[in-house]
């Protein structure tokens, strides 16, 4: 049974990961940057087209209608590398299509920190404040029947379940913690690519796209080693991130600095 500590746990997780994401642009809008609207709606829609759509399709010919593919992807090295991968080349080439043809007119250094926040924004609406709802919603159907029912009728695998419902049986505030914090380094993370492109892009050095997607790779592949297992307790990968996102944190500030400069000798067109 979820325990009412558990339910507090997914209610304030699933609370702070939606109004985080939604107030965190109005909070540096007033504080910081102007962050405009295009901008940050276009970092939005970039990731649901080339993430949850192009990206997904991708995957699921690979990882399932493919069975060549399919088997040398069960080898979580290879898994590793063409997931890391794959996420960099769909998000860096989304950024660069974005910031190049759809947002020409908006050159100013807060419009890469405004796409950074809506790419990174709903990323963590999606993963973490939705996420939690959809687990607030498993909580109840484990207590009130049906969970079992639910994702029998979806053909889920029994040790699937199984899992799912360990997982979250397994909820406490430990996990809202840790949760929020690697939601919130994601964040700094995509701003701070967002920022790489978006220089690349201003300044014609199209070179830092290929920065920011071998950095992106890097970073994600130690979390594709997790979903297979190969580092183990997943919390790990919160210590191995640190790093990357305090780099993207000083990436996102260099860059803006450096445009910013070039901005007050001549207007960026």
């Amino acid at each position: 049974m979820v325990t009412f500590s558990q339910y507090s746990a997914l209610i304030t997780f699933a609370v702070l990961g939606i109004v985080i994401p939604c107030l965190l642009p109005v909070v540096i809008h007033k504080k910081y940057v102007n962050i405009k609207v295009p901008p940050f709606f276009t970092g939005v829609g970039i990731f649901f087209i080339f993430v949850i759509v192009l990206e997904k399709l991708m995957h699921l010919y690979f990882l399932k209608t493919n069975t060549y593919t399919k088997s040398l992807l069960e080898n979580p090295w290879i898994y590793a590398v063409y997931g890391s991968m794959a996420a960099a080349l769909f998000e860096e080439t989304g950024r660069l299509i974005a910031f190049k043809y759809i947002l020409k007119k908006y050159r100013s250094p807060a419009d890469g920190i405004a796409y950074g926040l809506g790419h990174g924004g709903i990323e963590f609406l999606l993963i973490g404040g939705f996420g939690a709802v959809n687990a607030l919603v498993m909580a109840v159907l484990i207590n009130h029947g049906g969970f079992d029912e639910m994702l029998n009728v979806k053909n889920v695998p029994a040790a699937q379940i199984k899992e799912i419902k360990d997982s979250i049986l397994s909820v406490d505030f430990t996990n809202v913690i840790v949760g929020l914090f690697e939601r919130s380094m994601a964040l700094i993370l995509q701003v701070g690519m967002s920022m790489m492109v978006f220089y690349g892009v201003v300044t014609g050095k199209y070179k830092y796209y290929f920065f920011a997607a071998l950095f992106h790779a890097m970073v994600d592949f130690s979390a594709a080693l997790a979903q297979k297992g190969i580092i183990s307790p997943t919390w790990i990968v919160e210590i191995i991130l640190i790093p990357f996102a305090v780099c993207g944190l000083w990436i996102a500030r260099d860059l803006f600095i450096k445009l910013k400069k070039l901005e007050d000798l001549v207007p960026l067109q």
